[in-house]
């Protein structure tokens, strides 16, 4: 059975997590915050509470029972992606992995993340040869899929 907590801001969100963290270390709760720019602006979302959104989500969609989840009145509020177009965002890459990286390349933009050179910020890829480097939100540091041809 799932508990469902609505907090009234991002203050309380956090203090609660921590809260229950501490009180029930052997939780597994998942915290949702709201976005932090308003709707209809000019600038995106921080990469970091993105992250944290997918990751919430995707937990949630893994069916694996969490007994609380915590979110702010503004992030039940907003609108997000169904659940049924999730399972097409997430890869699973293993080695011995066959892949095309121009596929690759081509996907990981359509599913919102940015090419630079080097890799310092969530959402974020680099392609360097056959080394490719991707800083996903299920991560709090980068990743290196090394390519040699089309495997990985």
């Amino acid at each position: 059975m799932n508990i469902v907590y609505v907090v009234k801001n991002e203050d309380k969100l956090i203090k609660i997590s921590q809260l229950v963290s501490e009180i029930y270390p052997n939780l597994d709760y998942i915290k949702i915050p709201a976005w932090d720019c308003l709707p209809y602006d000019n600038v995106s979302p921080s990469a970091r509470i993105t992250g944290e959104r997918i990751n919430s989500f995707i937990k949630i969609g893994n069916n694996k029972p969490i007994q609380l989840i915590i979110i702010t009145i503004n992030a039940l509020l907003q609108k997000n992606v169904p659940f049924k177009d999730f399972p097409k965002s997430v890869w699973d890459i293993k080695e011995s992995s066959k892949i095309i990286l121009s596929d690759f390349s081509k996907n990981i933009i359509d599913s919102g993340y940015r090419r630079s050179g080097t890799v310092m910020d969530i959402g974020e890829f680099a392609i360097r040869g056959g080394i490719v480097d991707v800083f996903s939100p299920n991560y709090s540091y980068p990743l290196r899929i090394d390519f040699f041809g089309d495997e990985v």
